[in-house]
C-alpha cells in the first residue's frame, strides 16, 4: 500500500470574500474541517475582501489572483497556473460561476489532470437582475459539464434548473446547508438586549430581512409589505441588515421616504452579530426573487423564528408547515 501524503491540499477559488451566504459557507467549512488530514487554499478572483483576515486568522492561505472585471483576464488564468505549480493541489473547487469556470480552465491547462469540482449555489438567475456576461458563462459551463469531476448544489431545486439547462445529470450532487444550532438558538437575553439597545418597545412587533444589497434579494418588496402591513398594525418594526443596507444607500432611503415608514425602519448595514439580532425577531423573512437555500431563513428557524418565505429555490420544502410561502414579486401577499 502506498504511503498517504501528510495532507491534501484543496483550492477553493470564488469571487472574492466579502460577507455573503456562499462566503459565509466557504468559512464555516473550512475552518471545520480537520488540519491535520486537509490543507486549504483559497484564490480571490477580485479584491480579496473583508473576510479575508478571518480565513487568515485560522491558518488558510488566501490568494488574490486579481484583474477580473466584467470579463475574464488571461492574467488571471496565467497568475493561477503558476500558483497552482508551486502549491500543487490534490483537488480544486470552485466556487460560483466565475469561479466554476476558472477552476476548469486552469485545471485543463496545467501538465497533470487535476481534479475540479463545482459548487452552484444558485437558481436559474432572472434575466433582468443578472449580468449578460454572468448569464452567458453559465450557458458555457453547461456545455463544460463533462469536464469537473462532481458538481455540488446546495439545494434540489437548483440542480433541477442547471439539469433542465444541460447540466450533467450523472455529475450532479447535492448537500443542502448546514446550520449551527449551538450558534443559532432562541434566547430571551438577545431578545431583549436588542430591542434595548435600538430603544424598540416590548410589545412591538419586530420582522427581520437580513441579506446584502442586491436585486435578487428585492429589498423594495419587502418594504412595499411592510408599508401596507403599517396600514393594520402600526407598532410594527422593521429591521433589516446586511452590506450595503444602511442609511448611505439612496436608493433605500428613497424608497421609505416615498412610503413614508422611516420611524418604523431600522437599516443596520453590516453586522457581526447576526445570531443575536436573529434570535431578537419576531418573524424573519426572505423576499427573494431568486435563491437556493437560503442561510437567513435555516439560521432564523435554528433561533425557533417563525418565518415568510418567497416561493423560490428549497425555500418552501425548507419551511415545511413551520412558516408561511408565498409568490415571489408580490408585496401583497407579502
Amino acid at each position: 500500500m502506498l504511503p498517504r501524503k501528510e495532507k491534501i491540499k484543496i483550492v477553493h477559488i470564488v469571487t472574492a470574500l466579502n460577507v455573503g451566504g456562499t462566503e459565509m459557507m466557504l468559512y464555516k467549512l473550512l475552518t471545520r474541517m480537520r488540519k491535520d488530514r486537509f490543507e486549504n487554499i483559497v484564490f480571490t478572483l477580485k479584491e480579496t475582501g473583508r473576510l479575508s483576515k478571518d480565513f487568515e486568522s485560522k491558518n488558510i492561505s488566501v490568494y488574490n489572483i486579481g484583474g477580473m472585471g466584467g470579463v475574464l483576464k488571461v492574467s488571471v488564468l496565467i497568475k493561477s497556473l503558476n500558483i497552482l505549480r508551486q502549491i500543487n493541489p490534490d483537488l480544486i473547487q470552485g466556487w460560483l460561476v466565475h469561479g466554476n469556470l476558472v477552476a476548469t480552465l486552469v485545471s485543463a491547462f496545467l501538465p497533470y489532470r487535476l481534479p475540479a469540482l463545482w459548487n452552484i449555489r444558485y437558481t436559474a438567475l432572472p434575466k433582468a437582475e443578472t449580468k449578460g456576461s454572468t448569464l452567458f458563462i453559465i450557458k458555457l459551463l453547461s456545455l463544460l459539464s463533462f469536464l469537473p469531476r462532481k458538481i455540488i448544489f446546495n439545494s434540489k431545486a437548483a440542480a433541477n434548473d442547471h439539469i433542465r439547462m444541460g447540466y450533467r445529470r450523472d455529475k450532479s450532487c447535492i448537500i443542502p446547508n448546514g446550520f449551527d444550532t449551538k450558534v443559532f438558538l432562541p434566547s430571551e437575553e438577545e431578545r431583549n438586549s436588542v430591542r434595548l439597545e435600538l430603544n424598540i418597545p416590548e410589545e412591538a412587533m419586530l420582522i427581520g430581512l437580513m441579506g446584502r444589497f442586491d436585486p435578487l434579494k428585492d429589498h423594495s418588496c419587502f418594504l412595499k409589505a411592510g408599508a401596507k402591513l403599517l396600514n393594520y398594525k402600526r407598532d410594527t418594526i422593521f429591521l433589516l441588515a446586511g452590506p450595503g443596507v444602511d442609511w448611505q444607500n439612496r436608493h433605500l432611503i428613497q424608497l421609505i421616504e416615498k412610503l413614508g415608514i422611516s420611524e418604523n425602519i431600522f437599516l443596520l448595514g453590516e453586522r457581526q452579530d447576526i445570531p443575536r439580532i436573529t434570535a431578537a425577531l419576531d418573524i424573519a423573512t426572505c423576499s427573494s426573487v431568486a435563491e437556493a437555500f437560503p442561510n437567513v431563513i435555516g439560521e432564523a428557524m435554528s433561533c425557533g423564528i417563525p418565518c415568510v418565505v418567497t416561493d423560490v429555490g428549497d425555500s418552501a420544502w425548507l419551511v415545511g408547515d413551520s412558516g408561511i410561502v408565498v409568490p415571489p414579486r408580490n408585496h401583497e401577499a407579502l
